[in-house]
C-alpha cells in the first residue's frame, strides 16, 4: 500500500482508470491510499504492478489536460528518485518510476505519497485467491 505522510490525501495527476479510455483525475484528484501488487518487501525500490490504471509514460506526465499523454500499464519500481526528491522535478522526465507518474509534481502529490506496508489482515500483503 502507499499513502500520505500523516493524515492527508495525496494529489494524483491525470491517469486512465480501468474500463475507461479518457485521461482523468479520479476521486477529485485525491487518493487517501492506493493498493497495488508489489514484489519484494514493498519498499520504494521494489517493482510494483498496477492493473487499476494507466500512467503517462511521456517526458511530462504532469502536463494536464491537452498534454501529450502516452498511456502505459505500470510495471516498474515505486520510485527512482529517492524517498524525498527535490520538488518540482524538472522536465523532461525520463525515469520510469511509478510515484512520479501517478502523483502531481508537488509537495501535496509526490511529497505525500510513500510506501507504508501491507494491508491489515493480509498474509504479508499476499492475499489468497478464492
Amino acid at each position: 500500500m502507499m499513502g500520505p505522510n500523516g493524515d492527508l490525501d495525496f494529489d494524483v495527476t491525470e491517469v486512465i482508470l480501468i474500463g475507461n479510455s479518457d485521461w482523468d483525475r479520479p476521486l477529485d484528484g485525491l487518493f487517501v491510499y492506493h493498493e497495488v501488487a508489489w514484489t519484494g518487501a514493498g519498499s520504494w525500490t521494489d517493482p510494483l504492478y498496477d492493473a487499476c490504471l494507466e500512467v503517462d509514460s511521456s517526458s511530462n506526465p504532469w502536463s494536464g489536460a491537452g498534454g501529450n499523454h502516452v498511456a502505459k500499464l505500470a510495471i516498474l519500481p515505486f520510485t527512482t528518485q529517492g524517498i524525498s526528491p527535490g520538488l518540482p522535478i524538472p522536465t523532461p522526465f525520463t525515469s520510469w518510476s511509478y510515484r512520479e507518474r501517478l502523483c502531481d509534481n508537488t509537495d501535496e502529490g509526490i511529497g505525500r505519497c510513500t510506501p507504508y506496508g501491507t494491508a491489515p489482515g493480509s498474509n504479508s500483503g499476499r492475499r489468497r485467491l478464492q
